[in-house]
């Protein structure tokens, strides 16, 4: 019988099929995000998707976090991919051609993850639309070639510029964000 779990940061063993709450740990989200690069690898510096969510969450005016709905886009924002810590980041046009599978298990985790702090499982078309437009910023800054064909290009430019920390910075700063919004 071929093995349904992964073993986490942590120790874990949580089940990709069925991952229930107690699964769920920040710290391997933190860690596991911290160490995978955005653009599969293929940006000219290591930019983790840590960072990345890191860095939506702030964009959020830091005296709005206190507003309960914009804490809450806060909170969206930097779990927006933790269910990738679980099952993988993939490339924007692979995941387009996929199975379902893939898409029915990230969204298993989305949801015991969003569901544990207390966040409405389906994504705001803030949170969606600030994501593609950090991509766009993101891969202005990082990637050669041109994204005018890149389903990004029409959101709205934002003035954003990667730092590109270290994976343990990323990590550090990400948990930092968390415990700033009352996630740990």
């Amino acid at each position: 019988m071929p093995e349904n779990f992964i073993v986490t940061y942590t120790g874990k063993r949580v089940s990709i099929v069925n991952p229930q709450p107690e699964d769920i740990c920040l710290e391997d989200i933190a860690h596991s995000l911290s160490m995978q690069c955005r653009f599969n690898g293929h940006s000219h510096s290591f930019y983790s998707v840590a960072e990345h969510s890191t860095e939506m969450s702030k964009w959020i005016r830091e005296e709005d976090q206190w507003d309960s709905l914009l804490k809450d886009i806060g909170k969206e924002a930097l779990l927006h991919d933790a269910a990738e810590a679980y099952v993988g980041d993939m490339v924007r046009p692979l995941k387009n051609y996929t199975s379902k599978l893939l898409s029915i298990m990230e969204s298993r985790f989305k949801w015991v993850i969003f569901e544990l702090y207390g966040l409405d499982p389906k994504i705001s078309q803030r949170t969606i639309a600030l994501d593609r437009s950090f991509l766009r910023a993101e891969a202005l800054h990082l990637m050669k070639g041109g994204i005018r064909d890149w389903e990004c290009y029409d959101y709205p430019k934002i003035d954003y510029v990667p730092k590109c920390l270290f994976q343990p910075d990323a990590k550090r700063a990400f948990l930092e964000q968390a415990e700033r919004l009352g996630l740990r």
